[in-house]
């Protein structure tokens, strides 16, 4: 039988072929492993990133905290002591009752809290035949600085953010008398802080509504 004659230079083409195969198979496997290993942890599916449950809790947790911090920090409202009554805002709330609420401020104008007493008293105008004034209602109570809340007042461009404290709805059905429909009257409030402000004097304000 006769044998072909050895080729050296196809010898070493051939060699240096099967070696890159090797190569590449011992690479691919590496990629396969590494693969495998980062997929214990985080995957995908569907175009979806997927977390195994352990780093998904962890996650979870920490972004609780985080929620829970934003809303302790929230919560805490201005306790500096009142300087003066803010505002008194009074409005008709349906056609039988007045929604009312009063801001405090500190002496820098930032709305703040206290504990205090209250007295408020709602009066009606009129001027048949000279000016008159007749009360409707008197009501006196003790507040709270947890009966102070902050909330958003006013719509669209006007919201803004408010620390007040709600009187909330007071119904006509509670006047000592009711008012003249229409009528015109005065709201006045008086606010005495237990404690904080100078003297413990008294807060006063005053503003007008139509019936």
């Amino acid at each position: 039988m006769k044998l072909g004659r050895f080729d050296s230079r196809r010898h070493a083409v051939e060699s240096d072929r099967v070696g890159d195969y090797y190569a590449g198979t011992r690479e691919r496997a590496g990629l396969r492993q590494g693969r495998q290993s980062r997929s214990s942890r985080v995957g995908w599916r569907k175009g979806l990133l997927v977390y195994e449950p352990e780093v998904l809790v962890r996650s979870c947790m920490v972004l609780m905290f985080m929620a829970l911090s934003v809303g302790v920090a929230g919560c805490v409202l201005n306790s500096n002591p009142p300087e003066y009554v803010k505002e008194l805002v009074v409005y008709k709330e349906g056609s039988e009752a007045l929604m009312i609420y009063f801001v405090l401020a500190d002496a820098s104008g930032v709305p703040t809290t206290a504990d205090g007493e209250l007295a408020l008293s709602i009066v009606e105008e009129s001027y048949k035949p000279e000016k008159q004034l007749k009360t409707l209602f008197n009501t006196s109570l003790t507040l709270t600085r947890a009966q102070f809340t902050e909330t958003t007042v006013g719509v669209g461009a006007f919201a803004r953010k408010m620390v007040l404290c709600p009187l909330g709805r007071l119904p006509y059905s509670t006047f000592e008398a009711r008012p003249s429909d229409p009528g015109n009257g005065l709201v006045y409030m008086v606010f005495t802080p237990k404690t904080g402000s100078p003297g413990n004097r008294s807060l006063s304000g005053k503003t007008r509504i139509s019936f």
